[in-house]
Formats: C-alpha cells, structure tokens, sequence
C-alpha cells in the first residue's frame, strides 16, 4: 500500500519556496547591472507649484509617475519621491538603505497613494500594478514620448540677463591717460594773484581797516612776549605808592604828630619843583630814606658795651 510523502512544512519548506524563480514580466529587469539600484525623486514639494503655477492635473502626475516606475521596473530598482523642505520619506529612505546594505530589518509595505510621497520597493512593481494609473490617462497614451506631453515649464527670465564683461586694467588706465593728454593745462594762481590777499601780505581783507604791523626778518620778533617781571614791579610799585600816599596824607593832616610837616613840605616841595605830582619816584626815594634809618638804628643797639678787661 502506498504511502503519503510527508508533510514538511518547516525552514526546509520555506527555503525550497524562495528558490522557486517565477516568471518576469516582459519589462522586468531586462538591464540587470547585478546590484540593488535605487531611484530617489528629489523636491516632491514642487508638485502643489506645478499644480497653482502651471496647471498640472492629475492626469501629467500620473503619467510622469507611469514612466518612472516603468523605468526601475526595467533595472529592478526601488523608488522614492523625498522632499527635504516637508520632511517627507526621509527617514523610510534611510531605513531601506540600510536594509539593502545591512539586511537589518524593514517591514514598510509599498506606498502609491499620495502623489508627492510614493515608495516603491525593488521587486514588488510589475505591469499590472503600473496599469492602473493608465485608467486616468484620457489625452494621452503611455508610450507616448515624456517630452511630448511633459513639456518644460517656462523659466522667469531675469531683467539684466545680459552679460557685462570687465574692461581690462591696462586698457583702462591707456584711456584715461589719453583722456588727460587732451585737457588744456589751467595755470595754478600763485599767492601774489590770490583775491583773499592785499598787497601788504596781510590775511586781512582789503576794505576792512586795521593797525598796520611792522615786521621784522625773523617770524618770532613780531610776537612780543610780556614780560612777567614788569608786570608783578608795576603792581608792587603801585601797592606802595598807594599805601605812602595814605600815610603822607594822614600826617599832612594831623597838626600833634612830630616831623609830618617837615616830610609834607619836602615831598610837596619836590612836586613844586619839577611841577609834577608827587609821583613813585618821590616814594621811592622816601621809602629807601626810611629804610636806610632803620638798618642804622638796627645796627646801634646791635653793638655791645665794652668788658672791664677792654676798659
């Protein structure tokens, strides 16, 4: 009696499963390079301009996503449509590429639902799946050229789109130079034909009067410096001579008081004289007189009586 074979359905199974090969597809990896390829769609964030600015439809979106999956499907590529502005797919993009270099783990299924976010694994496109965006297209037929229906979108051109080169440095300054050859030469006006100046030299204008100053050969005897020896005899002498004029006054007018008249008469009699007012000379001659009378008095009471060895 036969006997049923054995049901075997453990990793031995399952490995005599995965080397099954089934049949590719007509499109399917037809340029096989031999290793993992990975299509990646920069900017998806540029469909929502296309659609205000441009007036795409549904219709250029599916068409434009018909011919990039028809396209991995011939190299067995996976695709991804990323967007660094929205975040979009950026880490599922890291996770598969470390999936495909690592084998870690990756359980993220297929995603076609949203236009600007699409992922699709290598190996799991084929022609029925990518048919299905073929119902939508009504204008066109999908092997249709991309030019032909995706045209360019038209770009701003700028105001000053025109290209100015630099001028060398040496033609330049050989121009110049030119330029100040042809110029007549004007004459410098010298400092004699200066409007500002007299014929005197004198910064001063001509219509305004002033002192005229004499000037020597070297610049600093015009400036005469004061001198402060003059100025502090002139106040001492002044002090003087008002304080001896009160004291010549008050015994003037005092009768009681002992040589006022004598003194009086002399100053005044030396006044008549010359006919001029009793003047700092007459003070001074009288301040020396008063000032020679008391060094002798001084002296004389400075001297010592004789010893009794002496007498």
């Amino acid at each position: 009696m036969p006997t049923r074979p054995p049901h075997r359905d453990g990793p031995q199974q399952r490995d005599e499963d995965e080397a099954v090969v089934l049949p590719l597809g007509e499109n399917t990896l037809t340029h096989n390079l031999g290793v993992p390829v990975l299509v990646v769609c920069t900017k998806c964030d540029a469909v929502s301009v296309l659609e205000k600015e441009h007036d795409y439809k549904e219709e250029q979106f599916d068409f434009i996503q018909s011919h990039i999956r028809r396209f991995c499907l011939q190299y067995g590529a996976g695709l991804f449509y990323t967007s660094v502005k929205e975040e979009k797919n950026l880490d599922l993009l890291y996770k598969y590429i470390v999936h495909k270099l690592y084998d870690f783990q990756f359980t993220t299924s297929a995603l076609v639902v949203e236009k600007d976010a699409v992922f699709i694994p290598s190996g799991w496109d084929n022609e029925k799946k990518i048919a299905i965006l073929h119902e939508n297209l009504s204008t066109v037929r999908p092997e249709d050229p991309f030019e032909d229906f995706i045209t360019k979108p038209p770009v701003r051109k700028l105001v000053h789109d025109k290209e100015i080169n630099a001028e060398d440095e040496q033609v330049f300054l050989m121009k110049q130079q030119s330029l100040l050859a042809k110029q007549p030469v004007t004459p410098t006006r010298g400092a004699a034909d200066s409007p500002g100046r007299t014929t005197s030299g004198s910064p001063r204008p001509a219509g305004r009067a002033g002192p005229t100053t004499v000037t020597s050969g070297s610049p600093m005897a015009s400036v005469k410096k004061p001198d402060p020896n003059i100025k502090a005899g002139a106040a001492s002498e002044g002090v003087l001579a008002n304080f001896f004029n009160s004291l010549l006054s008050k015994k003037t007018g005092s009768p009681g008081s002992p040589g006022s008249g004598a003194v009086g008469a002399g100053v005044q009699g030396s006044a008549k004289k010359t006919g001029q007012k009793p003047g700092l000379t007459d003070v001074q001659a009288e301040l020396d007189r008063m000032t020679r009378k008391h060094d002798s008095m001084v002296s004389a009471n400075n001297v010592s009586p004789p010893t009794e060895n002496e007498a």
